[in-house]
C-alpha cells in the first residue's frame, strides 16, 4: 500500500532513499491537465484518457533514513520477471476484451484490474460490465457523450460511491450504440457488484525531471526502488491501472516510451488506458546501446491479436501518473449510502470534523465510513460515529491517497440523525460516505440547500438544492412546489431544472421568473412515497443595487449577494466573518470545514471605511475572479487562507484572480495569512490588468 515517509529498501551497496513531499506539500497540477485544458472542445473530444487534475509528485534524494512507502516486509528478492498470465500455471487476469470503435479504455482498464485482484485472492471470476460505468459518468456530468473518454481518477470515484462495478451478465453484453436505459439500471446500488474498500493512488514520478537533471545512472536507481512498491503490489494484489499515450509505441520493439521530447498538443488524443500485469527487467532498450532497461508488461482492450500484449519503459514519464491499484474489497453488505452532499476538498488541519445526516426514524445498523483521501498519507484518523444514543470510536488508521474504509460493524442507529466525526487528521478529504444496513425498508427523502446560494429576490436569481434519498427507485417522478408565508402556492414564479432523482443524491434549480412580495418562501419536494420542506428567508437588505442607491450589506450572510452581480453594494458596518466560516453548528460559510468559497464579482463594493475580518478559506480570498469590478475603502482584517488543495489554480487574500479593468484603491490588508501550493500573493494570485491607488498589504504568504 501506499504511504508517504520513509521506504526500507536499498539498491546495491548505495545507501537507502528518501521519498519526500516535494515542496509544494504534496499537491502539483498536473501539467499535462494544464496542456488538456488549452485543447478546443473538438480536440478535447478526440481525447479517450483525461489526466489527472492533480497528482502528488515525489522530490527523491539520497539519504540513509528509511521510507514507509511500502510494505518493510519485502518476500525476499523480487524475481527480475514476473506475468500474471501464468504464475505458477494460474492465470490471473481475464481474458483479452476488445473495446472496439469506443473511447472506453478507462473503463476497460479499470474493469481488468478489478477482475486481475478478484482472481489474485481466489474470490472468483468475474465480468464487469464497461457500459455502466460510461451511463454512469453521463449522469454525473451532462457534458460527458455516449462512448467517450474519461479520467480513471473518476471511476474511483464512482467505486467510492458504490455507483460500479456491475455485473455484465446484469448489464447485457457489451455493446457500441447508444441504447436508451432507465436510470434505475445504471445509478442503482443495489446493482453494485462488489464493494471496493481500499484503493491506492500511487505517486507520480518525475522521471522526466530526473533525466534531465540528474542523468540515467542517477534516475535508474530511483526507478528501480520505487518500481519495487510496484512490483510488490502485483505480487500481492493482481494488476494495476495506468495510462500512456499511444503516439510512443514503437511496433518494432513493442514497447511505448515517452521521453518528455514532444508538444503535448501533438499527442493528446493518444491518450490510453492500459492495465500492468507483470515486467520484465531484461526488455526495452530505450537509449540505443543494446542494453535492455526494464518495461512492465501490459495488457491492452483492443482484441485478441491486436497488441494484445505489449510492454512499457520503465523510464516513460506518463506511466505512473494515473498509477491505480486495489487493496481490498468485499461483497457487498451494505443498503443505505450517505454521501456528503458537495464533495469538495476541504483542509482538515489537524482538527475534528463533523458530517451530520438525517437518517429518519427507522433503526440501521452501521456498515462501514469511507474516505476518499487527498492529503499527506503516513497520517492518522480515528472515526467516530453517533446518533446521540449510541457510539462508536474506531481505532486509528493509517490513511492512504485513495479510497480508505472503517469496518464499523453493528453499531445500531436508533435516532433520526447520526454524525461522522473525523479526528486526528492532516490533509485534504475529497469526500466523506456512511454506509449502513437498515433494519426496514422505510423510505426517505431530505432536502439541503447549497451554501452558495445568493437569492435577492431579482428575475433570474437562482436557487439549487440537494435531494439525499433511501430506497427509492432511481427515476422515481417527483414534484417541486414553492408556497410564500401565506401558504399561497408561487411556483409559477420559478422555472425547474429538474435531474432525474437518483436513490441517494440528486439536485435541481430554481430560478426566478417573477419577484416575490412575502418575505419568505417553503420549497416542498415529493415524490409518491417521501416528501421533505425547506423554508427560505429573503435578506432585509436595504437598496436597489444602482450607484446612487446601493444595497447595503450588514451581515456576514449577505456576502454571497455579491457572488457573479454587477451590482453596487456599501457596507453598512464592520463584518465578523468568524462565526460563519468556522462555526460547525451555525456557519453559512462553513461548508464542512472548508470555510468560505471564493465568488466572482463584477459589480462595485464600497467598504465604506468598514472591515471585514476573521475569514477563514481553505479554497481562497474573498473573490475568486474580479472583472470590471471596483473596490474601495475598505480593510481585510485576521484573514486566514490555508490551502493545501483548492479548485483554484491562483490564490489571493483580496481575490484569486484580478482580471481587466479592475479598479482598487484606498484598500488595507492586515494581519492576513496565505499559505498553498499554487501562485499566490497578498492581494491577488493573478494578476491582468488593473488601476491600483493606496493599497496596503502586511500579509504573510507561505
Amino acid at each position: 500500500f501506499f504511504l508517504c515517509g520513509f521506504i526500507d529498501i536499498s539498491y546495491g551497496n548505495s545507501s537507502e532513499i528518501n521519498i519526500e513531499i516535494n515542496k509544494s506539500n504534496n499537491y502539483i497540477i498536473n501539467p499535462d491537465y494544464i496542456e488538456y485544458e488549452k485543447l478546443t472542445p473538438d480536440e478535447k473530444e478526440k481525447v479517450s484518457l483525461i489526466p489527472f487534475k492533480y497528482i502528488h509528485n515525489y522530490e527523491i534524494t539520497p539519504s540513509v533514513r528509511f521510507n514507509a512507502l511500502s510494505p518493510k516486509n519485502y518476500y525476499g528478492a523480487l524475481p527480475n520477471s514476473y506475468d500474471l498470465r501464468n504464475v505458477g500455471g494460474n492465470r490471473y487476469i481475464p481474458n483479452i476484451k476488445d473495446q472496439k470503435n469506443l473511447s472506453l479504455c478507462w473503463a476497460f482498464a479499470s474493469n481488468s484490474t478489478l477482475e486481475s485482484y478478484l482472481l489474485k485472492k481466489n474470490m472468483g471470476n468475474y465480468n464487469f460490465s464497461e457500459n455502466q460505468p460510461d451511463y454512469v459518468a453521463s449522469y454525473l456530468d451532462s457534458r460527458h457523450l455516449f462512448g467517450s473518454g474519461n479520467s480513471i481518477y473518476n471511476v474511483v470515484d464512482y467505486w467510492f460511491r458504490g455507483n460500479s462495478p456491475v455485473n455484465e451478465s446484469y448489464f447485457g453484453p457489451y455493446f457500441v450504440e447508444y441504447r436508451n436505459k432507465n436510470l434505475n439500471e445504471f445509478m442503482n446500488d443495489n446493482n453494485t457488484a462488489i464493494d471496493i474498500r481500499e484503493v491506492n493512488i500511487f505517486p507520480s514520478l518525475n522521471t522526466e525531471y530526473y533525466m534531465k537533471n540528474h542523468g540515467f545512472a542517477y534516475t535508474k536507481t530511483i526507478i528501480d526502488n520505487y518500481n519495487q512498491i510496484i512490483k510488490q503490489h502485483i505480487i500481492d494484489n493482481g494488476a494495476l491501472t495506468a495510462g500512456i499515450y499511444w503516439y510512443f509505441y514503437n511496433p518494432s520493439k513493442n514497447l511505448v516510451y515517452n521521453n518528455g521530447s514532444s508538444p503535448f498538443a501533438t499527442y493528446s488524443s493518444t491518450g490510453h488506458a492500459i492495465t500492468i500485469i507483470g515486467w520484465n527487467d531484461n526488455y526495452g532498450d530505450i537509449n540505443g546501446d543494446g542494453k535492455n532497461d526494464g518495461a512492465w508488461l501490459a495488457m491492452n482492450s483492443w482484441g485478441a491479436g491486436n497488441t494484445d500484449y505489449f510492454y512499457i519503459s520503465y523510464y516513460d514519464i506518463d506511466v505512473t501518473e494515473a498509477l491505480v491499484g486495489i487493496v481490498n474489497l468485499a461483497t457487498k453488505s451494505w443498503t443505505n449510502s450517505y454521501l456528503t452532499a458537495q464533495s469538495e476538498s476541504r483542509n482538515l488541519a489537524n482538527q475534528s470534523e463533523t458530517f451530520i445526516f438525517k437518517k429518519g426514524t427507522q433503526n440501521e445498523t452501521v456498515d462501514s465510513v469511507k474516505i476518499f483521501y487527498e492529503g499527506i498519507s503516513n497520517k492518522n484518523f480515528k472515526v467516530e460515529v453517533s446518533d446521540g444514543i449510541n457510539s462508536y470510536i474506531s481505532t486509528p488508521k493509517q490513511m492512504n491517497f485513495g479510497i480508505n474504509t472503517f469496518n464499523l460493524n453493528n453499531l445500531l442507529l436508533t435516532g433520526e440523525e447520526v454524525s461522522v466525526t473525523l479526528y486526528e487528521g492532516y490533509g485534504e478529504l475529497y469526500s466523506l460516505a456512511l454506509f449502513t444496513k437498515k433494519t426496514s425498508n422505510n423510505l426517505a427523502l431530505f432536502l439541503y440547500e447549497d451554501s452558495k446560494n445568493n437569492f435577492k429576490n431579482e428575475i433570474n436569481d437562482n436557487l439549487n438544492y440537494y435531494v439525499i434519498t433511501k430506497n427509492i427507485v432511481s427515476g422515481t417522478a417527483y414534484s417541486i412546489k414553492v408556497t410564500d408565508d401565506t401558504n399561497k402556492d408561487i411556483t409559477s414564479s420559478f422555472t425547474q431544472t429538474k435531474n432525474d432523482l437518483v436513490n441517494g443524491y440528486s439536485t435541481f434549480s430554481l430560478k426566478l421568473n417573477n419577484k416575490i412580495s412575502a418575505n419568505n418562501f417553503t420549497v416542498t419536494v415529493t415524490s409518491s412515497t417521501a416528501s421533505d420542506t425547506k423554508k427560505y428567508t429573503i435578506t432585509n437588505m436595504t437598496g436597489s443595487g444602482t450607484l446612487s442607491d446601493p444595497y447595503i450589506i450588514t451581515e456576514a450572510e449577505e456576502l454571497i449577494f455579491l457572488n457573479n452581480s454587477d451590482s453596487y453594494y456599501k457596507l453598512g458596518k464592520n463584518i465578523d466573518m468568524y462565526k460563519s466560516t468556522k462555526d460547525n453548528n451555525y456557519g453559512i460559510y462553513y461548508n464542512n470545514g472548508n470555510g468560505w468559497e471564493p465568488i466572482d464579482f463584477y459589480g462595485n463594493l464600497d467598504g465604506n471605511g468598514h472591515i471585514i475580518y476573521n475569514l477563514y478559506s481553505s479554497s481562497g480570498g474573498l473573490f475568486n475572479n474580479l472583472d470590471n469590478a471596483t473596490i474601495k475603502n475598505i480593510k481585510l482584517d485576521s484573514f486566514n487562507i490555508n490551502v493545501i488543495n483548492s479548485n483554484y489554480s491562483e490564490i489571493g487574500i483580496l481575490s484569486n484572480v484580478i482580471g481587466n479593468n479592475t479598479q482598487l484603491s484606498n484598500i488595507s490588508i492586515e494581519e492576513s495569512s496565505v499559505y498553498s501550493p499554487n501562485c499566490s500573493g497578498g492581494i491577488s494570485g493573478m494578476f491582468y490588468s488593473a488601476n491600483i491607488k493606496n493599497v496596503k498589504i502586511n500579509a504573510e504568504i507561505s
